[in-house]
């Protein structure tokens, strides 16, 4: 974690439904988590972790891996290539899905511009999900191709979208099966 960052403390148990509220509502609207039942995204909103970061600080620096999905509850996250500003994201936006599935490296550099609070969803919150639906896999791997071909401004081929989210899917799985054999292990 970087140093301008710090994990909430854990809510009370009196005050548990005021954290998870807004965690379910945020990952009810994210479009990876479509297919996840209800209480598959319930299960997802209890592990999720709020966490904040100082305005200004470095959440991840190109070329880097964020093993975790955030779930932007407040603030703003500018989304920028060298010295210049690509875009921001606020409340209710996220990022770091493709690490968190594919172990892909970030393409930019993300920075709080404000005060920033997210929820956190990490690989061991949906390691288990995996586990018990593999099928949800295929698909992730599926929105993370089409989310990529949107960030790329271009149409890929019928036949390149297919590779691609194949190769997804392999990285997922893979990413995965070592997460579960190390929880095993």
């Amino acid at each position: 974690l970087p140093p301008e960052s710090t994990l909430m403390q854990s809510p009370a148990r009196s005050d548990l439904q005021h954290t998870v509220a807004p965690a379910q509502d945020l990952i009810d609207a994210i479009p990876i988590f479509s297919n996840l039942s209800q209480e598959e995204r319930d299960t997802l909103a209890a592990a999720a972790t709020p966490r904040s970061f100082a305005a200004g600080a470095e959440i991840v620096r190109e070329g880097r891996s964020l093993q975790s999905l955030m779930m932007i509850k407040s603030g703003v996250v500018s989304l920028k290539s060298g010295d210049g500003e690509i875009a921001r994201f606020a409340p209710g936006d996220f990022f770091g899905e493709d690490g968190l599935l594919a172990g892909m490296k970030e393409r930019h550099d993300l920075h709080a511009v404000t005060r920033l609070t997210v929820y956190e969803v990490d690989q061991a919150a949906l390691a288990p999900l995996l586990s018990k639906r593999p099928e949800i896999a295929e698909d992730l791997a599926a929105h993370l191709a089409q989310r990529e071909a949107i960030g790329a401004g271009s149409q890929l081929p019928a036949n390149q979208h297919e590779r691609r989210k194949l190769d997804l899917l392999h990285a997922i799985r893979s990413i995965f099966r070592s997460q579960r054999e190390s929880a095993n292990g």
